[in-house]
């Protein structure tokens, strides 16, 4: 009985995370499907508008890469900027629906050099941070207490920059690391073998053993 009640209560703590992130916010590109070319010469300036539940959050100055070429810190779909993808303007542009607390995103420099990244809301608060280059590495989780409508990414080489942008998170809690889909893909698998756990206690099986069968 104890096992069982054990089990279902880890499963309900598992729930409540779920849901918690899910209406907190965090923005992966992959897992809304948006997929671009690998080198940065083949990719096109675009707006991207991806649907949370506090209402559509836009991305302007960049564009979408998947497995971006020498980006080894992320082989996922990114949102990339670069001083010749965006004719110079060194800087990526979110903007939320409404006022937004707490915020952060996994920066990832795509220069043979260190870099210095800003990233501040349209009300005063910022973090900055200098990334080793894309060969040592090159990425951080960056984040602050955000309270504006718009977040701007910016580098402090205006002349020859090259960054990436995932995991954008808001409205909740920075993590140590910002999680990538895979995580939530495991934690649901795992939340589907607590749940065989609990059917098979409920009939009377565990693992490895028959059930009992009137002679």
């Amino acid at each position: 009985m104890n096992f069982k009640l054990a089990l279902a209560a880890a499963a309900m703590a598992a729930a409540v995370s779920v849901s918690s992130v899910a209406q907190a916010g965090i923005i992966t590109f992959d897992a809304q499907g948006l997929t671009g070319p690998s080198y940065a010469d083949e990719a096109s300036a675009q707006n991207v508008t991806v649907s949370t539940t506090i209402g559509d959050v836009v991305f302007r100055g960049g564009a979408i890469l998947t497995d971006e070429a020498s980006l080894p810190a992320d082989e996922t779909s990114t949102y990339y900027t670069s001083f010749a993808l965006s004719g110079g303007v060194d800087a990526i542009t979110i903007t939320f629906p409404q006022a937004i607390s707490n915020f952060f995103l996994n920066v990832y420099n795509g220069q043979v050099y260190p870099d210095t990244f800003t990233v501040a809301d349209n009300v005063g608060n910022s973090n900055t941070v200098t990334l080793p280059s894309n060969s040592d590495g090159g990425v951080s989780l960056v984040s602050f207490p955000a309270a504006g409508t718009v977040v701007t990414i910016s580098t402090s080489d205006t002349s020859s920059f090259d960054f990436s942008i995932d995991n954008i998170g808001f409205d909740q809690a920075t993590p140590s690391a910002a999680p990538e889909p895979s995580t939530w893909i495991l934690l649901l698998a795992g939340l589907g073998g607590v749940g065989l756990i609990l059917r098979r206690a409920k009939s009377g099986l565990g693992f490895g053993m028959k059930p009992n069968v009137a002679s």
